[in-house]
């Protein structure tokens, strides 16, 4: 996993800092952001191969984030990470070519989930 760019965005302090070293260890270069405003901050200076993006933020949520970053193409890539089992990709982000497959369900039992479902969405 070296040299992927990753950028993470979720309002839980403890989840963001844990993913972030899980994937630092990895070998990734990560970034982390608290909200969709300062991710969009950062994106405008930045690319990145992969976003993980928390569904439910405070402001922009998840799916706003995205539909705002994905005409810039300064993002190749989504998970959108939500703890809503019953969550479903909606038809805007369908249109845009996102699947279910795109969706990460909290919490993750196993950390290489995380990996697995990187790998699998960088190679769609």
């Amino acid at each position: 996993m070296n040299d992927i760019n990753v950028l993470v965005i979720d309002d839980d302090d403890e989840l963001r800092f844990n993913l972030r070293l899980f994937l630092e260890d990895e070998g990734c270069n990560c970034v982390v952001a608290q909200s969709a405003e300062i991710a969009l901050n950062i994106v405008e200076s930045r690319s990145f191969d992969i976003a993980i993006v928390d569904l439910r933020l405070p402001g922009i949520n998840g799916e706003e984030f995205v539909m705002q970053t994905h005409p810039t193409k300064k993002i190749k890539k989504y998970i959108i990470h939500t703890g809503s089992l019953d969550y479903v990709v909606s038809e805007s982000l369908t249109e845009i070519g996102m699947t279910n497959e795109n969706i990460l369900y909290k919490p993750l039992d196993d950390m290489r989930d995380l990996i697995d479902k990187i790998n699998q969405i960088l190679s769609s």
